[in-house]
């Protein structure tokens, strides 16, 4: 271990490349990281900031998960599992989908980006039934950690700034017809690690869906704007879709 002295007079302590990180002294040699466990509960995201709004909404009584979400019912004792992946726009048949995968190639698959590989969005749903099954905290108060964070800012992490740069490429190159870089893309660039990243429009989304619930969404203002853009655009998808999305109930493959 070496202390070297900063320009300031600071000091920082320097430790040797070995100690830095390693692997594991036993289990999973590749493995630098040791399991997280627990008995109450446990919440895993990308982002530390993320999971502690999990961990604070979990001890005050909300459950959740995604794309699907198992709920346990403690009266009853039994697990509910919650399928949410989201479904093909309503207006778009099967037919319509093999005419436009016959043009670009290959034609035996869907595209990677576009309007063609979008299901309807289903988050939305998924939260409301997961909160009415499940909650006990107002939407709005489940929500509010999020707005929080969206209308105030978030510093971005170095992993997700290297997914963010590799998106911005992408939209840059297919010149997709959206609001994505104008949000996405402040001051020209990709954030960096480090920068504060505010999202004033998702800001005000969640404000609508805190206030309004589901139907602010499904029904409502945003409805009608995502109808709008696709329309003008040549996605298929129309506000019925939105709006007769529901996500189902099953019971679980197994439980143990």
């Amino acid at each position: 271990m070496k202390i070297r002295a900063l320009p300031a007079g600071g000091l920082f302590l320097c430790a040797p490349p070995a100690l830095t990180q390693t692997d594991r002294v036993n289990g999973r040699a590749f493995a630098t990281r040791s399991p997280v466990l627990g008995r109450h509960g446990m919440v895993c995201t990308s982002l530390p900031l993320a999971s502690q709004i999990g961990l604070d909404l979990l001890k005050a009584g909300r459950i959740g998960g995604a794309p699907f979400a198992i709920a346990g019912d403690a009266k009853s004792k039994k697990l509910h599992r919650l399928h949410t992946c989201g479904r093909s726009p309503l207006d778009l048949s099967l037919a319509q989908l093999k005419t436009e995968l016959a043009q670009p190639a290959p034609p035996d698959r869907l595209p990677p980006r576009g309007f063609l590989p979008l299901s309807v969005p289903d988050c939305v749903d998924r939260r409301d039934q997961l909160h009415q099954k499940s909650g006990k905290l107002p939407l709005r108060s489940v929500l509010a950690p999020a707005l929080r964070y969206a209308k105030q800012g978030f510093p971005v992490t170095y992993a997700i700034a290297y997914g963010w740069a590799i998106g911005v490429r992408h939209a840059r190159l297919d010149q997709f017809p959206c609001a994505f870089l104008d949000t996405f893309v402040p001051g020209g660039h990709a954030p960096t690690e480090g920068q504060i990243f505010k999202n004033p429009a998702l800001a005000r989304t969640l404000s609508l869906i805190g206030r309004h619930g589901r139907d602010a969404f499904s029904r409502g203002e945003i409805a009608v704007k995502i109808d709008a853009f696709l329309h003008a655009n040549g996605g298929v998808r129309r506000p019925a879709g939105l709006e007769k999305h529901a996500s189902t109930w099953v019971d679980p493959v197994a439980v143990n």
